[in-house]
């Protein structure tokens, strides 16, 4: 069964669904040693993934990365901010074209060292 958003036409056709989890790997000088809630939801191109991070261990560096985003993202305007518990910490994610990499940059320069981090983003595939 399919189901029709706004005309009954195929361009309106809702047929690509998806649940599911995904494994994260970590580059650059950091890592967390739990992973747990990674999961995400595609309908149509739209991809939403959420993820939580704990127990940090490595130096901060200015720009890390979080790997094996289950699609890989369409375009260079995908961000989200990062959130930091217990610290007010200034983060931004971005997913380049044709990547499955989250990038984490750290916005004011003060390098800061992460305890505990959340993910939530939605972001474009490209099919």
């Amino acid at each position: 069964m399919s189901i029709f958003l706004g005309g009954t036409g195929s361009a309106n056709e809702l047929d690509d669904y998806e649940e599911g989890t995904w494994t994260p790997s970590f580059s650059g000088n950091i890592s967390f040693s739990t992973k747990t809630n990674f999961t995400y939801t595609k309908i149509g191109r739209t991809v939403h993934i959420t993820g939580y991070m704990h127990v940090q261990s490595g130096t901060f560096t200015s720009t890390w990365n979080i790997t094996g985003l289950p699609f890989a993202g369409s375009g260079n305007y995908n961000m989200a901010p990062l959130w930091s518990h217990g610290t007010d910490l200034a983060f931004m994610a971005y997913i380049t074209d044709g990547h499955t990499t989250v990038n984490i940059r750290d916005r004011d320069s003060a390098t800061p060292t992460p305890n505990e981090l959340s993910i939530q983003m939605t972001y474009i595939t490209a099919a």
